[in-house]
């Protein structure tokens, strides 16, 4: 009888600690270290070793592809990877690359968001001011420890019980004023909140941003589509594109799109 693997705790999340030097690609480069942590072997002791093409971490991080080798370029710098050619498990000869973690002990369970979340965070991060970059890298640290919490779930929303500190460490980031602006960033956004007065008394993760920032825009259409005339045509529906010339979809901040409006105006 096969035994079954048990499931890394949270703790297991201090083994992808990141350390940076400043440089090209240090901000895009926890996003990428997240995402080949995600490939993982979980539970495993030894075998630190992933293969994913630039393609693929382009994907499902929803970064463009120089930011994807830019990102690798930093962690190879940090002595955080290692890169060889040679065989892979069910992909033939191809790129090989070694994850070099802290510590000792199984490998953590790491949980993405889906690339549609990603899309949706993408989008919220670039209506600040704030580097996007940084801001969805500081999302991603916080929804990944809160799966590794709930056992690779996040559901609605789900408080931390890590301290600021891990996620410090897990973008590489130092304690400082810029590292709290960038919660009160994403608190803004609806992606992280606090759990009491100050962030250190804990945080409140958010989940599912595409359905939620679709469930948004929705009732920002409407709220906003009764009011605006809209021509009539033969087939008796109306899209968005003939909606007056002044309205071009929802805000970015409702999602990004792009959107594909039907109205039945009959």
């Amino acid at each position: 009888m096969r035994r079954r693997r048990e499931i890394p705790g949270p703790e297991a999340m201090a083994r992808l600690e990141l350390d940076l030097p400043a440089g090209r690609g240090r901000a895009h480069a926890p996003i990428i270290w997240l995402a080949l942590a995600s490939f993982l072997t979980w539970g495993s002791v030894n075998e630190t070793k992933v293969w994913p093409t630039n393609e693929t971490l382009a994907k499902i991080t929803g970064c463009p592809l120089r930011a994807v080798e830019l990102g690798i370029a930093m962690l190879r710098r940090a002595g955080k990877i290692s890169t060889t050619r040679g065989w892979r498990r069910r992909c033939g000869f191809g790129r090989i690359i070694t994850m070099h973690l802290v510590g000792s002990g199984p490998c953590p369970r790491v949980t993405l968001p889906s690339p549609a979340d990603m899309r949706a965070l993408w989008a919220k991060a670039r209506t600040r001011r704030e580097r996007p970059a940084t801001v969805v890298a500081l999302a991603l640290a916080a929804y990944v420890q809160a799966a590794a919490e709930g056992r690779g779930k996040v559901g609605k929303s789900r408080t931390l019980g890590a301290r600021l500190a891990q996620l410090r460490r897990l973008v590489g980031a130092s304690h400082g004023s810029t590292f709290t602006a960038r919660l009160d960033v994403l608190a803004s956004l609806g992606i992280l909140d606090r759990a009491g007065e100050l962030w250190r008394d804990g945080v409140v993760v958010f989940g599912r941003w595409a359905v939620r920032a679709l469930q948004r825009a929705t009732s920002w259409i409407a709220a906003t589509l009764p009011a605006m005339p809209l021509r009539r045509v033969g087939s008796r529906r109306a899209t968005i594109r003939d909606c007056p010339a002044k309205w071009t979809g929802p805000p970015p901040e409702y999602g990004g799109g792009p959107w594909e409006l039907v109205l039945d105006v009959g």
